[in-house]
C-alpha cells in the first residue's frame, strides 16, 4: 500500500548544492528518527482502531526502511529491522528477527478459501543503484520462499 513512515528527511538546498552529483534529496534515518516516527504513528487514534480489528502484516519499501531507495549499504538496517518489526506487532521469537530482511508468508483462510501472502524485502539485499542486479538476497533465493510456496500451492490445490 505504500511507505508506513518517512524516516528519511528532506535535504536542505544547501546539502543538495554541496553534494551535488549524483543529486540525493534524502538525508538516511537514524535509528532515532525510525522510532520517533513510529511511535508517533502509534499515537495515531485511527491506526490504533485498524491494530484492534484487523491483524496487521506488512514487509517494508525504501521509506520505511530508512533512506529513499535505500539498499544493502544503509548502515542502520539491522537496527531498522527490529523498529519495524516491534511497530507490526512481530513476535519476540519470530524467525524475522533472526533473519537479514523482513521476507516471509502468512497463509489465511480454510479448506478451500485460502489465500497466501508472500512479503518481499527488496531493500536489505538490494544492490546500489547501477552496481548490481540482485534485490531479495541469497538467503530469500536459498530457503526458496516464492518456489516453495508457490509449489506447496501447485500440490495442495491441484495434486501436482
Amino acid at each position: 500500500m505504500g511507505d508506513t513512515i518517512y524516516g528519511d528527511k528532506l535535504k536542505s538546498l544547501r546539502d543538495i548544492w554541496r553534494d551535488r552529483f549524483p543529486i540525493k534529496l534524502f538525508k538516511e534515518a537514524t535509528p532515532q528518527d525510525l522510532q520517533w516516527k513510529y511511535t508517533k504513528l502509534m499515537k495515531n487514534r485511527y491506526y490504533n482502531d485498524l491494530r484492534r480489528n484487523v491483524k496487521i502484516i506488512g514487509t517494508w519499501d525504501d521509506h520505511d526502511y530508512g533512506l529513499n531507495d535505500g539498499c544493502k549499504t544503509y548502515k542502520h538496517k539491522k537496527e531498522s529491522q527490529g523498529l519495524f518489526l516491534d511497530f507490526i506487532g512481530e513476535s519476540p521469537n519470530s524467525p524475522r528477527r533472526k533473519q537479514e530482511g523482513v521476507y516471509t508468508s502468512h497463509l489465511f483462510g480454510t479448506g478451500n478459501n485460502k489465500v497466501n501472502f508472500i512479503l518481499l524485502d527488496v531493500r536489505y539485499h538490494k544492490d546500489p543503484w547501477n552496481k548490481g542486479k540482485e534485490i531479495l538476497g541469497e538467503a530469500q533465493w536459498s530457503k526458496c520462499i516464492v518456489a516453495h510456496y508457490f509449489l506447496h500451492f501447485l500440490k495442495e490445490y491441484f495434486g501436482y
